[in-house]
């Protein structure tokens, strides 16, 4: 197991996996403050807990188009 997912962060390669969209998306979102992640030296972690939450508010956003995200 990676060292990084037993402390519950993953890299941005398999955040844009988990939600199907490019890396260079996963590290913007992370840079502005959208996604929850850290920044370690020139590496960039996504907080596995944080993604899954985000995950689980968008698929209610397409469920139903009056539920808005809180992305907090």
């Amino acid at each position: 197991m990676d060292t990084n997912t037993e402390f519950g962060y993953i890299t941005t390669e398999e955040a844009a996996r988990i939600l199907g969209a490019s890396r260079k998306t996963i590290v913007r979102k992370v840079e502005k403050g959208l996604l929850p992640g850290v920044k370690i030296a020139r590496r960039i972690l996504v907080d596995r807990e944080g993604l899954e939450q985000l995950k689980k508010q968008f698929k209610l956003w397409k469920r139903n188009k009056n539920y808005k995200p809180v992305l907090s």
